[in-house]
């Protein structure tokens, strides 16, 4: 005899997980590309150790200071673990 997955002993039907489960997910992530510039830590500036160009840092706790991560490139999503959206104004 086969058990249903989507059943209880009970008889009545289980849902299945919500994809919102995990505690450190947020819906609003899931729905927004993960661009560099679109990041909530971002800070564009007028560098000199750049040559005087623009020098993206990123303002985390984590990473005071430091580059940006990136990439800053049509299309292409940012691996960075503390990446967040930028609110829209």
């Amino acid at each position: 005899m086969s058990a249903n997955p989507n059943t209880s002993r009970g008889g009545g039907d289980r849902k299945p997980p919500s994809p919102y489960a995990c505690p450190f997910m947020h819906p609003r992530t899931q729905e927004v590309p993960r661009l560099a510039a679109r990041c909530l830590y971002l800070r564009v500036t007028m560098g000199e150790r750049a040559g005087g160009n623009l020098v993206n840092i990123c303002q985390h706790i984590i990473r005071e200071g430091r580059d940006c991560v990136g990439p800053f490139l049509d299309d292409h999503e940012t691996s960075c673990g503390i990446w967040e959206p930028k609110e829209k104004r």
